[in-house]
Parts: structure tokens; C-alpha cells; sequence
């Protein structure tokens, strides 16, 4: 199974699928950012002040609205929610991001906000891995793309400028 604790202390942070299993809903914001990281802040004591300039940091680099640190998670919409899901992972950046499905059910200009965090974090030099049923996430990400179908990989390609949906939707 996965070991979210040994995977941290490895460099590998994962967002799953499911924002509503990945964050606790009824917690603030700025626990959910920290908690990953609770024991680099403040060695596992909380310190509210503290976690919440750093959550405040994190939610300002990912444009969070409405910009509320000590308000709930829940409260806020699943594009929110999601950049709260990788909000947690830039104070202290992990060498490889994993996100399954980072972009579904999203309205479209949130689908771009996410996609734009995904970029950054790859154009930072860390490592970025998009597990997506929408072609358009990994063409709007990836720099290498493999086709799945049936568990099995049937195509592995660079992504190009001459890469499309459509191509991409043939393959499988």
C-alpha cells in the first residue's frame, strides 16, 4: 500500500483523485495546508500563527478565493479545493508531484489555474507526474505522455505542438 509518511520523507507528494479524501473538509484551511508538515514548523506543536502566515503564503501563490486562511475547506469550491490540495506542498516542495485526475469536474477557468500551478512546478525543476483521463491535461503539462488502454501502455511519445486530443483519443 501507500506510506504517505515514507513517501514524504522521500520527496514524493501525491494528490489523489478525491479532494474530499486528500483534505479534511471540516478543518481550516491553513491545517490542511501544514499538517503534512507540522513537524518542520513548529516540531509538532501547534502554533496557529505560524502555520497560518505559511498557509497564507501558499494560498497567495495559488490564488485561493475567497483568500481565508482560518475558514474551512469544505466552504471553499472543488477548484479551491484543489489548490489547497497543492497549496500544502510548496512550502516545503517535494522533488516529484504526483496528481491523479487534478483537474476533473473543474470549471474551465479553474482547470487552467491548477494546470498553470502544475507548470510552475515543473518549470522549477521538480519532478511532475499527471495521471488524467482528459487529453487536454497532459497536453496542456506533460512533456512526455504515455497512452494507456486496458492497464497497458500502448503509445509513448514527446509532447508537441502537433499533438492534439484528437490524436491522442485515436491511440486508444
Amino acid at each position: 500500500g501507500f506510506d504517505a509518511k515514507y513517501a514524504i520523507k522521500a520527496g514524493v507528494a501525491y494528490a489523489i483523485e478525491s479532494r474530499r479524501k486528500s483534505l479534511l473538509m471540516d478543518e481550516q484551511n491553513y491545517k490542511n495546508i501544514t499538517m503534512p508538515h507540522l513537524g518542520k514548523i513548529s516540531g509538532f506543536i501547534p502554533r496557529p500563527q505560524k502555520e497560518i502566515k505559511i498557509a497564507d503564503q501558499a494560498m497567495t501563490q495559488v490564488h485561493v478565493q475567497p483568500h481565508e486562511p482560518q475558514s474551512a475547506v469544505g466552504r471553499l469550491s472543488g477548484g479551491n479545493q484543489q489548490k489547497i490540495a497543492i497549496a500544502r506542498w510548496l512550502t516545503f516542495p517535494p522533488k516529484v508531484f504526483i496528481a491523479s485526475e487534478p483537474t476533473r469536474g473543474m470549471d474551465v477557468g479553474a482547470k487552467k489555474e491548477v494546470l498553470g500551478i502544475l507548470r510552475d512546478f515543473r518549470n522549477q525543476g521538480y519532478g511532475v507526474l499527471v495521471v488524467s483521463s482528459e487529453p487536454e491535461t497532459a497536453l496542456a503539462v506533460a512533456d512526455r505522455i504515455i497512452v494507456m488502454s486496458h492497464g497497458r501502455i500502448v503509445a509513448t511519445m514527446p509532447n508537441s505542438e502537433s499533438l492534439d486530443k484528437d490524436a491522442l483519443m485515436r491511440l486508444v
